[in-house]
């Protein structure tokens, strides 16, 4: 499918002609000259109703009890499941969520939020904010 994309270029901004594709043989039988804008306009438009499902026969789509209306069943590619569990980095979902570098506090069994609320709670029982006894009212 991605083969039918043509490369996308400076020029394609501009909607100018890939005249690249006239240079070599192995050039025209990766592109035709068609620009990725020209590729973009052979798809097709969503509307109005396609939040609706309207662009797709009901009849044969399956009826989602959790959201009481039709759902569409998207085909995956591939197995469901792999032999071998994975997990995320957590230095990429960091990176990924902006959090400092170490933040989460994966090396340890402790986050750095559990550390705070320790010493906090350390903290406030030093504080004398209790009720004095009886005899000193």
């Amino acid at each position: 499918m991605m083969r039918l994309w043509p490369t996308p270029l400076a020029g394609d901004s501009k909607g100018t002609r890939n005249r690249t594709s006239n240079r070599s043989e192995m050039a025209r039988q990766r592109n035709d000259g068609t620009t990725l804008c020209d590729a973009t306009r052979l798809w097709v438009t969503p509307t109005a109703r396609d939040h609706k499902d309207g662009a797709t026969s009901l009849a044969n789509t399956p009826v989602n009890g959790l959201l009481g209306r039709q759902v569409l069943v998207t085909p995956t590619a591939g197995r469901t499941s792999c032999d071998m569990p994975r997990t995320l980095n957590p230095l990429f979902v960091e990176a990924l969520m902006g959090w400092p570098t170490g933040w989460t506090g994966f090396g340890s069994v402790a986050t750095e939020l559990s550390r705070w609320s320790r010493r906090m709670r350390s903290e406030l029982s030093q504080l004398n904010c209790w009720p004095m006894d009886e005899g000193a009212r």
